[in-house]
């Protein structure tokens, strides 16, 4: 290294993952507004991701996994839009993966993001990042948008912080008491602040 400078053919793969997942950092906090920083994420996830290796496409979703993922996310897409309709439709062709698995039913879901809205006409209406609360097995599955933008306005924005408190207030007490623990099947929700509240309730003599 010499006047700043790195050389990356003498540095480990290691290391030269740690560098260069700095140097994101640093240019992505170097963004102004919501769109910019997550236009940036998903650029580097889709650089990262393998669609022959990865198993959370759509893809890998079977029928009534689909059907049901769909189901649930156009019934939690009708609290925030503007307009009741029922011409619309989910576009899953340039969606990112975000890390958070599960198999249910007959396939695989994943937390992705670049999830679409579309009209009848194949207008992009609405773009987000779905997630979902599961406990594995036969566990019942819940699916909602943790983000969700409409067009261009970067304002008119719907962003959870932590598991929204609609989709709490329907988990049953087993799913709840699923969350709670860092040795289960699914233990993404084990910090939220709605799963902590529950720790604390449940621990109260």
């Amino acid at each position: 290294m010499s006047n700043g400078c790195i050389n990356l053919s003498t540095i480990g793969p290691q290391q030269k993952s740690t560098l260069l997942t700095n140097v994101w950092y640093t240019r992505l906090f170097r963004y102004q507004g919501v769109a910019d920083l997550e236009d940036e994420r998903r650029h580097r996830r889709r650089e990262e991701r393998s669609m022959d290796t990865d198993p959370g496409y759509p893809d890998h979703m079977g029928p009534q996994l689909r059907a049901e993922v769909e189901r649930q996310l156009f019934k939690d897409f009708q609290r925030y839009a503007h307009e009741q309709r029922d011409d619309l439709a989910i576009d899953w062709s340039d969606i990112c993966p975000e890390g958070h698995v599960t198999a249910y039913l007959d396939g695989w879901l994943e937390n992705w993001s670049d999830v679409w809205i579309v009209n009848a006409q194949g207008e992009r209406i609405a773009w987000g990042w779905i997630d979902f609360i599961h406990g594995g097995g036969d566990n019942p599955l819940f699916v909602f948008w943790y983000y969700l933008r409409f067009g261009a306005n970067t304002q008119d924005v719907v962003r959870a912080q932590g598991i929204p408190q609609h989709i709490w207030e329907v988990l049953p007490e087993s799913t709840k008491d699923l969350c709670l623990t860092s040795e289960t099947y699914d233990a993404t929700w084990r910090n939220d602040p709605l799963v902590l509240q529950w720790r604390n309730q449940k621990s109260q003599p």
